[in-house]
């Protein structure tokens, strides 16, 4: 597979408000879904947009349904594009309801998984016990994304306690999930990213978008949303859920292309 990222692009004599970092970052991430991808168009999907792509989310256990050897491709690759990968929360709870964690764990080494993310929105876990499955795959040697929230909206301190418990066992990043993100009147919770910076650091934190197949078409609340992180926290936001044929959208936004343009004074507006 051709690696793009080092090529001189196209119109390079018109700057971008920013450049992205070199792969592998650790902010400006952006997470994409594969919700199952055949693998000739990810090869290709991936030559025109791997450098804007860091992680995969094989969602909703849709790997176990894969043929071994066609998931091994497909994580083959994505990590001849330099993108970690990793099999869904909503599957590792899956396997832990079952006590097939250790189950899990070997097939994850097998076939090449990067990470595991540890999410509990379909489950009744007290915090040690959450706890615990984090702690369980970092001892399984995997590196792990815990994702807070979700399923119905946590209050506050719920989900800044679940972050920093989450860092603090260390994980590589959190994940905040998209339930959490905005009220139920559909506005964004300033109040809990406040809380959050005030426990993390914005780089430590994944914050999800609207994932289109779960909650519908929302694409306007989409864009709002990655319009309002880049506003906030700056082009280097790490984010995630993105339909994998949005990349190019986020990345132009990060980039300042599609952006208000104030007339008066020639700067751009995120807002």
């Amino acid at each position: 597979m051709v690696n793009n990222t080092q090529d001189i692009r196209a119109f390079s004599k018109i700057p971008f408000t920013s450049e992205p970092t070199p792969k592998p970052r650790t902010s400006g991430i952006s997470e994409i879904c594969d919700w199952g991808i055949p693998l000739g168009e990810l090869a290709d999907y991936l030559e025109h947009t791997g450098p804007y792509v860091d992680v995969a989310k094989i969602v909703l256990g849709y790997g176990a349904i894969y043929p071994l050897k066609m998931l091994k491709k497909k994580i083959d690759i994505y990590h001849q594009a330099e993108v970690k990968v990793q099999p869904g929360g909503i599957f590792f709870e899956y396997a832990a309801a079952l006590n097939k964690k250790e189950e899990f764990f070997e097939h994850c080494h097998e076939v090449g998984f990067d990470y595991v993310e540890v999410s509990d929105s379909r489950s009744d876990w007290t915090r040690k016990e959450k706890d615990d499955h984090i702690k369980s795959v970092i001892d399984a040697g995997i590196e792990v994304i815990p994702e807070s929230g979700g399923g119905t909206q946590h209050s506050i301190q719920e989900i800044v306690d679940d972050v920093r418990s989450s860092l603090d066992m260390g994980a590589w990043k959190v994940t905040v999930d998209c339930a959490e993100i905005r009220s139920p009147e559909g506005e964004i919770r300033q109040d809990l990213f406040d809380a959050l910076l005030k426990v993390a650091k914005q780089e430590d934190m994944i914050f999800e978008v609207w994932a289109v197949p779960i909650w519908g078409g929302h694409t306007h609340q989409i864009r709002d949303a990655e319009l309002w992180l880049i506003n906030q926290f700056g082009p280097e936001v790490n984010i995630a859920n993105l339909q994998h044929n949005w990349v190019f959208a986020l990345e132009a936004l990060r980039r300042g292309v599609g952006i208000n343009i104030n007339s008066k004074t020639g700067g751009l507006d995120y807002n």
